[in-house]
């Protein structure tokens, strides 16, 4: 009875966390789909026009470090619902703003309420969950974060038509304050919700321990990361409109496969590594993505590019859940949040100083040079990782 009372209440915690997810990149995703938009009311060329990714980029990237120590110290669940209702607040007042430096401004003020969440989540549900069922606990979870990134650019670009790219931030931040409060209620009993354990004196020194065994896998990930979140919330929807000759409209909607296609790949990555372990799965995706990023500048417009994004979406969506459970499961419980903000700092910091670099690229050399370049770094720097690690002999469960 009891065994069948704590699943129930691990499946409760997930759905719960899923919901927030959804909640959480429903306002912190918006400016991705409506950048055509928002570079025709600014004239913007490509620099300009990733800054305003990087406004939001850097300082979500940088509040994650904070906030992960913040969370081990003061309680997850609370952090976490003040950063929810935060980014609410914030996301209504850029549907006001008038001016492209104005925008800029409140972008970064956004990203520092939204760093609150991700540190303060995966923790939560590690707590809940067996540790054989961690992969899909994660990977149902980031189906939430999926299907918002699916309907988000649906939603965003439909209430833009009717009242420009400023209503989807006033309308979509309703439903993401209110889940903020929510929180507060939903998870006073979660276990791990509030401060954690100080730290034992026989953990500390142990960092270099944790950078050996978790160093090469994460810090592959992160690049992987850094570029496919550089294309798919920068480039993407302009390559589609300058390349393709799509409408601005339409390219939104066409980076909603992308995102849709988590809905099946972070459950699969999470299933397949709970049975086949982290490492195979990890460097699995990440050998894949770099060909693919490279056949978005050949694959003529049609099926086959439609297919081509989709694939993108479900390898991406494979190895999040995968390296948030390394992770987590990797570094002593009480200091999660605190690895789990270190490890989104970099894959995010990374990404908001490859977005302008890659409009600096396109700008002077073309899109189709900047994609292939992307797609070459990566495949090269993760077919190195897997030849260092299929010789070395050293192991770890963390990473199986």
């Amino acid at each position: 009875m009891q065994a069948k009372s704590a699943g129930n209440s691990a499946i409760r915690i997930v759905i719960i966390f899923m919901a927030g997810h959804f909640a959480h990149h429903l306002t912190t995703a918006i400016h991705q789909p409506l950048l055509p938009q928002i570079r025709d009311s600014f004239d913007l060329d490509y620099f300009r026009a990733g800054l305003i990714v990087s406004a939001f980029a850097i300082p979500y990237g940088f509040s994650q470090l904070p906030m992960g120590w913040l969370a081990d110290r003061l309680g997850r669940r609370r952090l976490l619902s003040f950063g929810m209702m935060g980014i609410g607040l914030v996301a209504l007042v850029i549907g006001l703003s008038t001016s492209y430096w104005q925008l800029l401004a409140l972008l970064a003020l956004l990203g520092l309420f939204g760093g609150a969440y991700h540190p303060s989540a995966a923790p939560l549900i590690s707590a809940a969950v067996p540790s054989n069922r961690l992969g899909r606990a994660l990977g149902v979870h980031l189906m939430g974060g999926s299907a918002s990134f699916f309907l988000t650019p649906i939603l965003a670009v439909t209430i833009s038509l009717a009242l420009g790219w400023r209503g989807p931030f006033a309308i979509l931040a309703i439903p993401t304050f209110l889940t903020g409060v929510l929180f507060l209620k939903l998870l006073r009993s979660q276990p791990g919700a509030e401060s954690a354990a100080p730290p034992k004196k026989t953990e500390k020194g142990a960092l270099g321990d944790l950078v050996r065994r978790l160093g090469p896998l994460v810090g592959i990930g992160i690049l992987a990361q850094s570029i496919t979140m550089s294309i798919t919330g920068f480039a993407f929807t302009l390559f589609l409109v300058d390349k393709h000759g799509m409408t601005p409209a339409y390219a939104g909607y066409f980076l909603a496969l992308i995102y849709g296609a988590g809905l099946v790949g972070a459950p699969l990555g999470g299933i397949l590594s709970d049975r086949l372990g982290r490492k195979p799965i990890i460097l699995f995706s990440v050998l894949a993505t770099g060909p693919i990023i490279y056949l978005f500048t050949v694959v003529p417009y049609g099926l086959g590019l439609l297919a081509l994004a989709i694939t993108m979406g479900l390898v991406m969506y494979m190895r999040q859940p995968v390296l948030e459970s390394l992770v987590v499961r990797g570094v002593p419980a009480h200091r999660a949040s605190s690895f789990l903000g270190i490890y989104y700092f970099g894959s995010i910091e990374s990404s908001s100083v490859i977005a302008p670099l890659v409009g600096w690229i396109i700008d002077n050399h073309g899109i189709d040079r900047a994609f292939t370049l992307l797609g070459a770094v990566l495949f090269a720097s993760a077919l190195t990782v897997t030849l260092i690690l299929s010789r070395s002999k050293t192991g770890s469960r963390a990473t199986e």
